[in-house]
């Protein structure tokens, strides 16, 4: 054999196995990004076709004001008493009382962070946390204090139900919010 054979034999082995390499690259490129495509398509196919969702959308808005709850939760005692609406469902009150020991007087304030949920058809209020002065109490306590909220809620969700009444019709809550300076009950008329 030629040394010209030779060279021409090793230029079309190499020239084939580089093309081989090459085309088997994209061939499995190819054949891999189809078998994607259609196990994709065989996932969606064979999945449950999602229900729209539906938005509630309100007929009535009650809003009260920060400045009004501050109107109407004061006491005819000396305490000062104050409520401070914050976002995401929250309000601080503040109570600033004296408190007598050994014939001392000492000021004291109370704060309570609590938080107002929707829970089905029921406005509901819960006690997150309590200090006295700058003191954090410990869970306990404060889970101690959340006994007289299932009284508050009553009345609460009484004084919802005599304003549905009021109007005359059915309502269904669809949403609760506040803002720094309001809390909003929003409400569509019941089927």
């Amino acid at each position: 054999m030629s040394v010209i054979d030779n060279q021409t034999s090793v230029k079309s082995s190499l020239g084939c196995g580089l093309f081989g390499c090459a085309g088997g690259l994209l061939l499995g490129l190819g054949g891999g990004g189809l078998l994607l495509v259609l196990a994709a398509l065989i996932i969606a196919a064979s999945s449950p076709v999602p229900t729209p969702v539906v938005v509630a959308t309100s007929d009535l808005r009650l809003t009260v004001r920060e400045n009004f709850l501050n109107k109407f939760i004061q006491t005819p005692t000396e305490d000062q008493t104050r409520v401070d609406i914050l976002p995401g469902h929250q309000f601080r009150l503040t109570v600033d009382t004296t408190v007598s020991m050994l014939g001392i007087s000492m000021p004291l304030q109370l704060t309570g962070l609590f938080e107002l949920q929707l829970n089905n058809q029921a406005v509901e209020i819960h006690l997150l946390e309590t200090k006295i002065s700058d003191a954090t109490l410990p869970p306990e306590l404060t889970n101690s204090l959340n006994d007289t909220l299932p009284d508050i809620n009553q009345e609460l969700n009484k004084a919802v139900k005599d304003m549905a009444a009021i109007l005359g019709a059915p309502l269904t809550f669809v949403d609760l919010g506040s803002d720094e300076t309001s809390f909003w009950l929003e409400a569509r008329e019941a089927p």
